[in-house]
């Protein structure tokens, strides 16, 4: 199969800068990137950033909004009703700000994540802990 010959048109925008270092990996049309690089100048509001950590009964919620120092903390119950609230609390809070959410992927699966992307207008993300890169620990001995 012959790789597709790279189309300044297709990736990336009219200057012909491509947007991606592999044009193979994602392709965006032109009139995609402008709107995505004007969407992005509009959001002057900032980003509102959420932490959850889903339990079976219950998800602990972590909120930094845009200038603020201290994180605000709460629990809610793991139902669809408590989630929705969540999701208004956190829209209004927002201010027509971007509002981003992750948790640690886990037992509870994706259902939270397919749950708040279908109930309000955030971007959620499932994280994987063990590819998150960490420093390499420098091994010792006891008795030295």
């Amino acid at each position: 199969m012959e790789r597709p010959a790279h189309d300044r048109h297709v990736v990336g925008v009219a200057s012909g800068r491509p947007l991606v270092d592999n044009p193979r990996n994602t392709r965006v049309s032109a009139s995609g990137a402008r709107a995505a690089y004007e969407r992005s100048r509009s959001m002057g509001m900032g980003i509102t950033w959420v932490g959850l950590d889903a339990h079976k009964r219950a998800i602990s919620v972590a909120v930094l909004s845009p200038g603020q120092a201290a994180v605000q903390e709460w629990t809610v119950e793991n139902k669809l009703a408590a989630i929705r609230r969540l999701l208004k609390t956190l829209v209004r809070g927002a201010d027509g700000g971007e509002v981003r959410c992750c948790y640690e992927a886990g037992p509870c699966g994706y259902a939270l994540q397919r749950q708040m992307e279908s109930e309000g207008p955030v971007i959620c993300e499932v994280i994987a802990p063990a590819l998150i890169p960490r420093k390499r620990a420098i091994a010792t001995r006891a008795g030295s």
